[in-house]
């Protein structure tokens, strides 16, 4: 669970500076944190599959929403401080 919390504090992190994640990088990177972990890859193939990203999604469901991606406003693009 603790281990879960990490993973759900970075991607809303990365949704608010307006990055998002597909489900495919939600896999790749939860496969890579438990290679870099050193821990035994419980995952069948050793990448979680779309159950257990759905699984997920819905655990979370209070933290993290998914979204259609859409460009942003030059209105509210970050200002070049050269400019």
């Amino acid at each position: 669970m603790q281990e879960e919390e990490i993973l759900i504090h970075t991607l809303v992190k990365l949704g608010e500076w307006g990055y998002g994640f597909d489900r495919l990088q939600l896999q790749r990177c939860v496969q890579d944190y438990v290679r870099r972990m050193d821990r035994p890859n419980p995952f069948h193939n050793g990448m979680p599959g779309p159950d257990w990203c759905l699984i997920f999604e819905t655990r979370w469901s209070k933290e993290i929403s998914r979204h259609v991606a859409q460009n942003l406003p030059k209105s509210r693009a970050p200002q070049d401080p050269k400019k």
